[in-house]
């Protein structure tokens, strides 16, 4: 996904890719000499902030034009956060814990 911080660079951790995004973000279908600097793996990284993500099309992301839109869905309810030990936890409206 492509990762735009909407503040001073804060709010995504690591602010530059590490050394696994790195490597393979240099590999096929990525590393193109026109590949956008804010394309990063978004397993690899953590959100805090108010940001812009862009997911292009195709199953890597690889193709220039943009995916369709789509809502997430959480296929396991609250099980989808329960292996998550970074994400900030925060309260909802009903009062119980739920991660952002």
């Amino acid at each position: 996904v492509e990762i735009l911080a909407n503040d001073d660079n804060n709010s995504i951790r690591p602010p530059e890719r590490n050394r696994k995004e790195r490597l393979r973000l240099n590999f096929p279908p990525h590393g193109s000499s026109d590949q956008s600097p804010n394309l990063r793996l978004a397993c690899q990284v953590q959100v805090y902030g108010d940001v812009q993500v862009t997911k292009k099309a195709g199953f890597w992301g690889q193709y220039k034009d943009l995916a369709e839109s789509n809502d997430a869905k959480l296929y396991f309810g609250d099980l989808e956060y329960v292996l998550d030990d970074k994400s900030p936890r925060c309260e909802n409206n009903n009062n119980k814990a739920v991660r952002n």
